[in-house]
């Protein structure tokens, strides 16, 4: 999910919830509110949608009051005249509850009233038109001055002296219940609480969801603006920048990997300079010092002249190897050497190898020998140049690392199920157990001597594993120091006859 749409569903429940939780908490306060109401004033039927409505409320609430009344009315069980204090006195909780204002008219004229005489003034020429309506209808009467509001209910009834007349009981329409009033309290402080609560648990969530990962994500910015990728913000709470954070941590990954890689290729190119400059400087000083010496005729003797001069035609011939060697690299490393694969007998053509080295080898006293364990008929698929070269430089390693009077190199063929193996072993100084792991490593020397004749530019078994692995195979290496080491290589055969 997008960032803006977790945001979005992440507020929305937010505010959702509390609203939900206070609509429910204000229901339940209504019911409660109805119920102490209905118990209060001896009335039922009343709902939770007329609390609003506060004027309809107060003249609901004074049914009972209005109907006791009406019952002596009608029914002309009059205890008391109506227009005395004494008669009231009975109504008095009504009268207290509801704080009702009675006027009584006989006849014409006000009987009784507990109003004051301004309140009474007021409503006189109202209650004077409505006396003049004789019935006895339940009626509600809301009147409503620029002042006040006014609820009044009239019972009509007969009087025997004064003849028709009327009793009014007014309400304060802008009065609240006592219970309304409380509930309303009630709701404002429910509503400010949930409030409350929302905006803490808001400011809490955006500190959780958003701020901090920003924070985080800023702080890992200005470790990487300084050139440190080492601040890692895995395993951190990141709300809803996870994914971002995610992606972040991917690209800080990539880029301290990529930053290492280049420190680590910039460590080996400045290797690889220094061991360049020592390799050609040395033979350059050999080959300066014997042409000097030929240029002044410091040697008379034809033998001895001809011996410099193979020294110095030997030590050229080094450096050109050299050259070769970095040249083909590069262009290995950079995928630019062309290879031309073809469909080859392996075997005859791997003998045909050991034979020209076997030659070779011989004119430097050491022994050269092939075995060949596999069936004669194995193909390959390969590059005949490049393997080429993935021999002579294995076996180029295994003559520097002769030191025994008594060179022996051994080449070995097996089947190995769908590759071919080749084995070449020596019987040279062999490798220690905390070198053979980085033999393949571009630039590696293990001759921390950097003798000449022992060292080299290192990357001489690097070409070894990328050609290798071109081909589809691999390259690895056993070794006993002092023993002699065993190179060994596989090749995917093409087809079996």
């Amino acid at each position: 999910m997008k960032i803006k749409k977790k945001v979005i569903f992440s507020f929305a429940l937010i505010f959702l919830i509390p609203a939900i939780v206070l609509v429910v908490a204000m229901h339940l306060f209504d019911l409660r509110t109805v119920s102490l109401i209905n118990s209060r004033y001896d009335v039922s039927g009343i709902k939770a949608n007329e609390l609003d409505d506060e004027m309809r409320l107060i003249a609901k609430v004074s049914e009972p009051f209005y109907d006791a009344v009406v019952r002596d009315a009608v029914n002309m069980h009059v205890k008391y005249d109506f227009a005395t204090a004494e008669y009231w006195e009975e109504f008095e909780k009504y009268v207290e509850k509801l704080d009702a204002k009675i006027v009584v008219y006989k006849g014409k004229e006000v009987g009784y009233s507990n109003c004051e005489a301004d309140n009474l003034t007021e409503l006189k020429s109202f209650l004077d038109k409505k006396n003049n309506q004789m019935h006895f209808d339940d009626e509600i009467i809301y009147y409503t001055t620029e002042d006040a509001s006014y609820i009044v209910r009239s019972i009509w009834y007969h009087d025997s002296n004064a003849g028709e007349s009327a009793v009014h009981i007014v309400m304060d329409g802008d009065r609240m219940l006592p219970e309304c009033e409380n509930l309303l309290r009630l709701k404002i402080a429910v509503g400010l609480l949930i409030a409350v609560i929302t905006i803490m648990v808001l400011v809490r969530w955006l500190k959780r969801q958003l701020f901090d990962p920003l924070e985080n994500l800023e702080t890992a910015t200005e470790n990487i603006m300084e050139g440190s990728f080492d601040y890692s913000l895995d395993g951190l709470d990141n709300g809803l920048l996870s994914q971002a954070v995610t992606n972040f941590e991917k690209m800080r990954v990539a880029m301290k990997n990529s930053s290492e890689l280049k420190m680590k290729s910039d460590k080996e190119s400045r290797e690889l300079i220094s061991n360049i400059s020592h390799d050609l400087k040395t033979p350059l000083t050999t080959i300066k010092g014997y042409v000097e010496a030929l240029m002044e005729n410091v040697v008379d003797d034809p033998e001895k002249r001809r011996k410099y001069m193979m020294t110095i035609y030997n030590k050229a011939n080094d450096m050109n190897k050299l050259i070769d060697e970095l040249t083909i690299y590069s262009k290995i490393d950079t995928d630019s050497i062309p290879y031309v694969f073809t469909d080859v007998n392996v075997i005859e053509y791997l003998e045909g190898l050991a034979n020209e080295l076997k030659m070779d080898l011989d004119n430097r006293n050491i022994e050269f020998n092939f075995y060949n364990y596999a069936k004669y008929s194995e193909y390959c698929i390969i590059d005949t140049e490049q393997l080429r070269r993935v021999i002579n430089n294995i076996v180029s390693n295994s003559v520097k690392n002769i030191v025994n009077k008594y060179g022996i190199i051994n080449m070995k063929v097996r089947d190995a199920g769908e590759f071919v193996q080749v084995e070449i072993e020596d019987n040279g100084r062999g490798i220690s157990m905390k070198d053979l792991p980085l033999i393949f490593n571009r630039f590696y020397r293990g001759d921390a001597s950097r003798n000449t004749a022992q060292g080299g530019s290192g990357i001489g078994l690097a070409i070894v594993k990328k050609i290798i692995e071109e081909h589809g195979g691999k390259v690895w290496a056993r070794s006993v120091e002092g023993k002699g080491t065993t190179m060994y290589f596989v090749l995917r055969k093409s087809k079996e006859e």
